[in-house]
């Protein structure tokens, strides 16, 4: 997928993919939820998401939460997914939100630990 973003072109067959999330729903299920991290080659994070209509029902503006604690600054949905519609956006993401989505997506330690440095507990 490619998309222009906040005056950059995001391109997941250019960037390489880190971590994935699936909800278990099926493509057909109006609650389906993919969410894909990718890094570009510049260290840019961004998130390739695939959402079924009732996920999106109703969201139609910035300040979307995909999960909560979380504020999208970047996310716009022009119009409301109807029945059998699936969102398929692109969602830049700065280092503390992609931490943040590791943690809530419960993403592997060595993926994190890979990607970023942790203190200590």
């Amino acid at each position: 997928m490619k998309q222009l973003v906040g005056d950059k072109m995001w391109d997941t067959e250019k960037a390489t993919e880190i971590a994935d999330y699936w909800n278990g729903k099926g493509n057909g299920d109006y609650s389906a939820m993919t969410e894909t991290l990718f890094r570009t080659k510049n260290g840019a994070w961004f998130l390739e998401l695939e959402y079924g209509c009732q996920i999106t029902l109703g969201i139609v503006s910035k300040g979307f939460e995909p999960y909560p604690g979380f504020l999208c600054p970047y996310f716009v949905i022009e119009h409301k997914l109807v029945a059998g519609e699936r969102l398929h956006q692109i969602m830049p993401l700065c280092d503390d939100e992609v931490k943040e989505w590791m943690e809530a997506r419960n993403v592997d330690a060595g993926i994190a630990e890979a990607n970023f440095v942790f203190d200590e507990a």
